[in-house]
């Protein structure tokens, strides 16, 4: 992936870590609505007009009809919406002493959506 180290495995062989539950999460994550607007910007150029309720966009996602709209498929709406703090500090701190950290996800984007296009059947 263009942009940032994909060393992680490094912490694997760390004794500082032996022993340790490692979340590797972003320390400061999107809202939903921050992810959707990446995702349009490298989709479309542009990012969201509009910003509707979660709920709303969330049984809008998980109709039928949306995978071949949006491309998203729907087993991975659920993911979008599920309310979840991750204590990373851990994992960040030893990442650091690897010199290695968590890119912002407009940084990576357009290879996970590369990546769906490329393999538009996973399931």
């Amino acid at each position: 992936m263009r942009g940032f180290s994909a060393r992680p495995a490094a912490l694997a062989f760390d004794e500082n870590t032996e022993g340790e539950t490692l979340a590797l999460a972003d320390p400061a994550p999107l809202t939903t609505a921050e992810i959707f607007d990446e995702i349009a910007k490298n989709l479309s150029g542009k990012a969201s007009v509009v910003t509707p309720p979660p709920r709303l966009v969330e049984i809008s996602l998980s109709t039928p009809i949306s995978p071949p709209i949006t491309g998203l498929p729907l087993f991975v709406v659920p993911y979008f919406f599920i309310q979840q703090v991750y204590d990373t500090r851990i994992a960040t701190n030893e990442l650091a002493n690897h010199g290695i950290h968590c890119p912002r996800f407009g940084r990576y984007v357009s290879n996970l959506l590369s990546f769906v296009e490329t393999h538009p059947n996973l399931n």
